[in-house]
């Protein structure tokens, strides 16, 4: 795997918080090799001296302790590009021990946003080198530690090899929990991986998956396809019959589509969609521009005929982060929705 598919995993991986912090520097991971060669060698290092320290002193000096092994060697790289790229190629380099050796060293550290990414860059890195083996450790994880490890390796074995990847999650299944958001999760996490590569080998996985993950699995297809190119989501959606995996396909493709570009977004889902469908479409792609245009997509919403689709948009601005945080604005757009049922709804609402 090249650092550029291991940022690829680790990003995708991330997204939920930890990528808002970064690795202080190359230093780091060069520390944690460093630490992990060592180790065998029963040599003491900066990151084994911290260590055996007492757990009390660890948290009273945890800023201490990770600017020491951050930037022991001088000052931070001075771009975030330059900080992550150097971490990459930190990672490349280290085999199956070495990875797991700074793995556990990392386990030890107080909490940081550099060890969080540190331990998903070298759990990409684990994946690829011996996945197996990587998600046995990753299974002594707890917690949100042990969801992102988990994507993060398979994220990493699909990239690889995907038909051994999505094989092992088949086989395995209930040990990823028995019908959960995670086992849902990773199998979307699977088929996204798998869709950069081969999307007609993965819409063929998904449909050969039980009905309790192959919805995600369709989803993250489609949002896959909707990056790379609309038209080619669109004739995947179009090869399934109705039905649930049908609806979650269409969905998650209209609100990955309206982060890209949500007027084409909107005007095909104006012309290609109708009934449940085009509302469940609405309420998706109004909740993505709301997220990234509030202004456009109010001016969108304003322009609409009044009926059903209308009001299922103006449900879905009231309920958005910009709208919620001023009550006169929601009221007043309530207010315009036809349909008294669902004015009503939005008032009940707590």
């Amino acid at each position: 795997m090249k650092p550029r598919r291991i940022a690829l995993v680790v990003v995708s991986n991330l997204l939920v918080g930890v990528l808002g912090f970064w690795i202080g520097t190359k230093r780091s991971l060069t520390t944690l090799t460093e630490a992990a060669q060592a180790s065998s060698r029963h040599e003491q290092t900066p990151i084994s001296a911290t260590l055996s320290r007492s757990s009390s002193e660890r948290n009273v000096n945890s800023s201490r302790a990770i600017t020491s092994l951050s930037f022991k060697d001088g000052p931070p790289a001075n771009t975030l590009r330059g900080r992550f790229a150097a971490v990459l190629q930190g990672v490349e380099k280290m085999d199956d021990r070495s990875v797991l050796q700074a793995l556990k060293a990392l386990r030890h550290l107080p909490e940081h946003p550099d060890k969080q990414l540190a331990q998903q860059v070298m759990l990409a890195r684990y994946g690829e080198l011996d996945p197996e083996t990587a998600l046995s450790y990753v299974s002594t994880l707890v917690g949100k530690d042990y969801r992102e490890g988990t994507a993060t390796v398979l994220s990493a074995w699909t990239a690889q090899d995907p038909e051994a990847a999505s094989a092992y999650f088949q086989e395995n299944l209930d040990d990823f929990g028995v019908v959960d958001a995670h086992q849902k999760a990773l199998a979307g996490t699977i088929a996204s991986e798998w869709t950069r590569q081969d999307a007609d080998a993965a819409l063929d996985w998904a449909a050969s998956l039980p009905p309790e993950v192959s919805g995600e699995a369709y989803g993250q297809v489609a949002a896959e396809l909707v990056r790379q190119d609309p038209a080619q989501a669109v004739a995947a959606l179009d090869t399934l019959e109705t039905g649930f995996e049908r609806a979650e396909m269409l969905e998650s493709m209209v609100r990955q589509w309206a982060y890209v570009d949500p007027q084409a977004a909107a005007a095909w889902m104006l012309d290609a969609t109708q009934g449940t469908d085009q509302l469940a479409a609405t309420t998706q792609l109004m909740n993505a521009w709301m997220d990234t245009d509030p202004m456009s997509a109010s001016t969108w919403l304003s322009q609409l005929e009044n009926g059903p689709v209308k009001d299922q948009a103006i449900v879905a601005l009231t309920q958005s982060r910009a709208v919620a945080r001023d009550p006169e604005a929601a009221a007043a757009w309530s207010a315009a929705i036809e349909d008294p049922s669902v004015r009503a709804s939005i008032k009940a609402a707590p």
